[in-house]
């Protein structure tokens, strides 16, 4: 997809929910901690250009 200067597109993202647990060792898996997260899209690691926030619900997971 590309996106002009001053065009504006809505996109959606689904990302694996494991990328932002942490291991608890209380449960048999992780947490999810309820919190906003910062998202970055980007052509590389260097470029922040395009920096969103998105808000998750705590939550468990199993192993």
């Amino acid at each position: 997809m590309t996106v002009h200067p001053g065009e504006t597109r809505r996109v959606t993202l689904a990302a694996e929910p494991r990328v932002v647990a942490d291991h608890d060792s209380a449960l048999p898996g992780g947490r999810i901690a309820a919190r906003r997260y910062r998202v970055a899209l980007a052509h590389d690691a260097g470029d922040r250009s395009t920096v969103a926030s998105a808000t998750l619900r705590g939550a468990t997971m199993k192993p």
